[in-house]
């Protein structure tokens, strides 16, 4: 795998960086909670078709990454029926506590997931930005940007549905919404 990764000159996220601090939050939610691993699901395939589509409605020169980006569109819409169907069921027969964790929880880890896609050193291997310092405030700048918060909103804007169709957008989940910028 290390192999791998050297030769394509990819690398790998750093477990102390930005991907490694929400891994750590999220991992024992997920791993303890078939809702919070439902609804995770959900909104990394949500965000990642989101940005595909995004791509196909662009065009690009490249015809083999739109026929990937239209094979990847067909994965993602299975995975996100399998999880939303899942996260609903699970959503139902939930605890009420359980189902007030996951009405709060839900806004911060799917903003979370849309947050670390794509971290500030994709800057540094781009050759955008020679230092770390740089490579953070163009992540910065970009995640400020109306282009990014217009995609966010999109790829919310499904998770948002997904909540609302399983009655699990409540008070405190509309809250938290609004502090991290998104309507329900």
């Amino acid at each position: 795998d290390v192999y791998k990764r050297q030769a394509l000159g990819t690398g790998g996220y750093s477990p102390a960086g930005l991907h490694g601090a929400v891994e750590r939050v999220a991992e024992p939610l997920i791993a303890q909670s078939r809702l919070v691993f439902h609804y995770a699901m959900y909104a990394v395939e949500s965000v990642t078709d989101t940005l595909l589509a995004e791509v196909l409605r662009a065009g690009t020169k490249y015809p083999a990454l739109e026929d990937v980006c239209r094979i990847h569109r067909v994965e993602e819409a299975r995975h996100m029926s399998f999880a939303a169907s899942n996260f609903i069921d699970e959503y139902r027969r939930a605890s009420w506590i359980r189902k007030l964790l996951a009405r709060i929880l839900a806004p911060a880890i799917a903003t979370a997931i849309y947050e670390v896609l794509i971290p500030p050193s994709v800057y540094l291997r781009a050759g955008v930005a020679s230092t770390t310092r740089e490579a953070w405030s163009l992540w910065l700048s970009s995640h400020r940007s109306r282009p990014r918060m217009h995609l966010r909103a999109k790829s919310m804007g499904r998770v948002t549905r997904l909540l609302n169709n399983a009655g699990a957008a409540g008070p405190g989940s509309r809250f938290v919404w609004r502090l991290l910028g998104v309507e329900l």
